[in-house]
């Protein structure tokens, strides 16, 4: 065990987009996005989630993939004090359907095409997470 200070995910976020804003966060195949994006993403969607007539704290589910926007849609939760409860897009109808029973989340951040209707959480769409970014 060393004797470094343990930073949490969001002081270690602000840190980097402080000293290096430019430096990649996320890099798939070509489409790259930096700290001070990620930075600046999610704070301006937390600013929309808390902004949201949804209770404090409570559970919202993030439906995707491996999209930039599902980790600015993590780290703007964790910045408002939601817990989220990721589903990836590929997960059998059945195991999307339990999850939301489950979890009853006051909101579902939808990446990707939800699949379930008639659902009593509002939904929050790919194009609103990108309305909200920062400077887009």
């Amino acid at each position: 065990m060393t004797n470094t200070k343990i930073k949490d995910m969001l002081e270690t976020i602000e840190q980097f987009a402080q000293s290096q804003p430019d430096f990649p966060v996320y890099n798939i195949l070509g489409e790259v996005h930096t700290y001070g994006d990620l930075k600046a993403d999610s704070d301006s969607l937390a600013t929309k989630i808390d902004s949201l007539d949804i209770p404090e704290k409570s559970p919202v589910v993030v439906y995707g993939g491996q999209e930039y926007e599902m980790l600015a849609t993590f780290v703007a939760l964790t910045k408002s004090g939601h817990a989220y409860i990721p589903i990836d897009s590929h997960s059998a109808l059945e195991r999307v359907t339990a999850i939301v029973e489950v979890a009853e989340p006051s909101l579902i951040i939808a990446i990707n095409d939800f699949p379930l209707e008639d659902i009593k959480a509002p939904i929050v769409t790919l194009d609103q997470v990108k309305a909200s970014f920062a400077n887009k």
